[in-house]
């Protein structure tokens, strides 16, 4: 038996510092570290020479693109997976599926997650732990005020599966329905080509600003400017920018997708809604200012009790020490 020495937190190579995983690393980092543990960040292409020791565990973000190579790193030292989001999807599950006996635990961050894995095998159920993020909760700040254009804001980077295309749409929608409105996008271009061809669209809309990439340290002050967060994705595990939009006490409108059920109760703490009906849902949260004040009242109490980084530490902190020791799961 060992005790816990040191995690290798391993991400998927060439994530921009703001990406979900990054986020996510980065604090898992910060809060391992509280506890007196020594934590080194790797990317899956630049892993080190020397392979962990005793006492070391190795934890990698993302099933298909971080948890492979940090199995061959690994070297016989516990490897924890943290299925993040679209490697728990089927076709994804497929490409990891024969790595899967090798790993300690599987980390997911909502249920529908955890049923998908145990429908690929059924023995895996003893493994898998459901551990959601955590969010650090900023002080609340007043929203705009009402007597300009309603502010929407998509907080996520420029490719396919995070559905800016429906983003603007919307804005559009609300705009020809006679009630000013902009879009503000933040966030990097993780895909190029697509992000090409939608910023045309969005500048030919004139309705979209881009604010790029944003550090992560000033991304409060852009929800703060915020009248309605968005979050447009057709796959998520749980977003962190969405949670960050909720802790900052802003309304959220969001695809009904798993993810996003995981982490806001229609009607209680966000809204949901389908592609077919996210513009609609939209007009009505930008004409009612009293909707918008008691989401985004719920919102705030709702993520600082159900994802809390103490519980997030915690967590980790078990998984990580039972590791370490060859014993079993807590």
């Amino acid at each position: 038996m060992s005790e816990l020495r040191a995690v290798h937190l391993v991400i998927r190579p060439g994530l921009p510092p703001t990406a979900g995983n990054a986020v996510t690393a980065a604090r898992l980092a910060r809060l391992v570290r509280l506890a007196g543990v020594t934590v080194h960040l790797h990317t899956a292409d630049a892993l080190p020479t020397a392979r962990p020791g005793p006492g070391e565990v190795v934890h990698a973000l993302n099933a298909v693109y971080a948890g492979r190579a940090a199995l061959r790193w690994a070297s016989g030292a516990p490897v924890i997976w943290t299925f993040t989001g679209t490697d728990s999807e089927p076709r994804e599950l497929d490409l990891v599926a024969p790595a899967l006996d090798e790993t300690f635990a599987l980390l997911v961050y909502q249920h529908e997650q955890q049923v998908r894995l145990e429908r690929v095998r059924s023995d895996l159920a003893g493994r898998v732990r459901l551990v959601p993020p955590g969010v650090s909760m900023p002080r609340p700040v007043p929203p705009p005020p009402d007597d300009g254009p309603i502010s929407f804001l998509l907080p996520a980077g420029l490719r396919p599966v995070k559905g800016p295309d429906l983003a603007l749409e919307t804005v559009e929608a609300v705009v020809a329905a006679g009630l000013p409105a902009r879009l503000q996008i933040a966030g990097p271009a993780r895909d190029a080509d697509f992000a090409q061809t939608f910023l045309v669209r969005a500048a030919a809309s004139g309705l979209a600003d881009y604010l790029g990439e944003v550090p992560h340290r000033r991304m409060g002050s852009v929800y703060g400017q915020a009248h309605i967060i968005l979050n447009t994705s057709s796959v998520e595990g749980i977003s962190n920018a969405l949670l960050e939009g909720m802790a900052a006490g802003r309304a959220v409108l969001a695809t009904d997708i798993p993810g996003n059920r995981a982490a806001l109760r229609h009607d209680v703490d966000g809204w949901l809604a389908s592609d077919a009906t996210f513009p609609a849902a939209a007009l009505e949260l930008a004409r009612d200012a009293g909707l918008r004040q008691r989401l985004a009242r719920e919102a705030r109490r709702s993520v600082q009790a159900r994802f809390s980084v103490q519980a997030e530490a915690r967590a980790h902190l078990e998984l990580y020490r039972a590791a370490a020791a060859g014993g079993e799961l807590p």
